[in-house]
């Protein structure tokens, strides 16, 4: 009888699990991209990532970028542009530094300079902040006026009511090691919301990642960043953490005890779009709640913060403080963001053509502005796949991306009243009427370096292009796969082909500015 039961058993067993099959996954991976069988998945593109290094040579990401003349244009115009050469960034500069001023804004700081074949088109109201914006009507009331839930608050077991503050704050890029507080362990050791690694965090350019457990074992920045900054000066006013309970970002306070460098969750801060290195802002929005009730607690978040930056030199400055209802998320909550670049004209370059030898060597001129806008135009109102102008690992659950606005101009800078007042009628003055080319982007969601890659890319195509009409398409200069080069779609090409290899080298950080998130 045993001998007729154990071979039932056995068929009766169930049989090992199968492996994943990877052809099954790459069929998974070409179907998402659109059914291009040679197109690699996102994980085998990353799988061959080599760390995550901070500056953006070749290879990248474990590829070898391919490379030709109009990369190494980009390289001498911008990206390696030698030290004793004019700054290219005076512009953005200069437009950060005026939302820094402690004086009003009375007039927008640019302007759209007309340009052969620019059309502004349609305005958006993302960057009204830099360029202008009609009058509203006067019956015209904000959402958190109108709106009878704006000003809700939550009442606690102890009934006290938290209270949660909406922040719009400027900063000088160069001041930071960028928005992200480095603490990461203060942040999880005392999670009571049970997102334990997430806080919503955006990435640099507005994606959400949960990569806190890896950038726990980064060394102390040299330099502090936005977010602590914020909860180290607001957290003793709003009756959490500070700076007197977790010491400085570099480390706990000199001399120290256990009691002073306990693990105390700081003041929580949000934002909607978490800067890099050297990334400024005019427009950033953060939130953070606090249970302590005070007085006009507008004014004096406002005050108390703007007063510490400026006593220690640090560019940051909160522009205004709103309360507003206990459910609003600036990164969950934002339906869009906006971002500017600005890389300052040459000034020895007439903004026509390439060099007169016809070497395609030309400098960063107005001739660009109007060939970009058209490659931009191309992704506008597209639900793409942003992968090829990513950087590092993916660590997103998708890299489709929106861009909303998607365009490129010569912008003028217009100064202000007290620069006019200084120095006399406009053009006298030091910075009035000098042009850059400002590349405005908006859209629902942004990867990692992906406004700067997408910039110097749509550089040096439009470079390319400019080569191919000087030349009358004779195919010299360097041509790149199937003669993408000085085509409308260059930048949509690149999207589809999904290959890190086809882009350029991020434009510095140095000309980037977060304007503003839409609610």
């Amino acid at each position: 009888m045993l001998s007729a039961i154990v071979p039932l058993l056995l068929l009766a067993s169930p049989s090992p699990p199968r492996p994943p099959s990877s052809s099954r996954r790459g069929e998974a991976g070409a179907a998402r991209s659109g059914g291009a069988s040679s197109a690699p998945s996102p994980s085998a593109l990353t799988s061959a990532a080599v760390g995550n290094a901070e500056e953006d040579s070749a290879p990248v990401d474990g590829w070898g970028m391919r490379r030709d003349a109009r990369d190494e244009w980009l390289d001498e115009a911008l990206i390696e542009r030698p030290p004793s050469s004019s700054d290219a960034f005076e512009t953005a500069s200069r437009l950060v530094e005026r939302f820094l001023a402690d004086d009003a804004i009375d007039r927008p700081p640019l302007r759209r300079i007309d340009v052969e074949g620019f059309d502004d088109g349609d305005r958006d109201e993302g960057f009204d902040l830099l360029f202008g914006a009609p009058a509203p009507p006067s019956s015209a009331a904000s959402e958190v006026d109108a709106a009878p839930l704006a000003r809700r608050k939550r009442t606690s077991k102890k009934r006290k009511k938290r209270t949660t503050l909406k922040l719009t704050v400027a900063y000088r890029g160069s001041d930071f090691c960028g928005w992200e507080d480095q603490r990461h362990e203060l942040y999880r050791a005392d999670d009571s919301s049970g997102r334990s690694g997430d806080d919503g965090r955006i990435d640099e350019d507005g994606s959400a990642t949960a990569d806190a457990a890896s950038d726990a074992t980064r060394p102390p920045p040299s330099l502090p960043s936005v977010q602590g900054t914020l909860a180290d000066v607001l957290g003793p006013l709003l009756g959490r953490g500070g700076a007197s309970a977790v010491g400085s970002e570099g480390g706990s306070e000199e001399g120290g005890s256990e009691a002073t460098t306990k693990r105390v969750k700081p003041l929580e801060v949000k934002v909607a779009g978490r800067t890099d290195k050297g990334v400024s802002a005019i427009g950033q929005v953060c939130r953070v709640r606090t249970w302590t009730e005070l007085e006009e607690v507008e004014s004096r978040v406002t005050d108390e913060f703007n007063r510490r930056t400026a006593a220690t030199g640090l560019g940051a400055r909160i522009r205004s403080v709103e309360v507003t209802g206990d459910e609003f998320h600036p990164s969950f909550g934002a339906k869009g963001r906006s971002y500017v670049y600005l890389v300052d004209l040459d000034e020895d370059s007439d903004g026509s053509d390439a060099s007169d030898e016809g070497d395609g060597r030309a400098g960063i001129a107005a001739d660009l502005a109007p060939r970009m806008d058209r490659m931009l135009r191309a992704l506008e109102g597209k639900e793409l796949d942003y992968f090829a102008f990513s950087h590092g690992k993916v660590k997103t659950q998708t890299t489709m991306c929106t861009l909303i606005r998607a365009r490129a101009c010569v912008a003028e800078w217009t100064g202000d009243d007290a620069d006019i007042d200084d120095g006399g009628p406009k053009g006298d003055v030091e910075g009035i009427g000098k042009r850059a080319i400002c590349v405005e982007l908006a859209g629902d969601r942004f990867l990692r370096r992906m406004v700067r890659i997408l910039v110097g890319t749509a550089l040096r195509e439009a470079h390319g292009a400019r080569i191919v009409e000087d030349r009358e398409g004779s195919g010299e200069g360097g041509r790149r796969g199937e003669g993408d080069e000085g085509r409308d779609d260059a930048l949509l090409r690149i999207l589809s082909a999904r290959d890190r290899r086809l882009r350029s080298r991020a434009a510095p950080p140095d000309g980037l500015v977060f304007v503003g998130a839409k609610f």
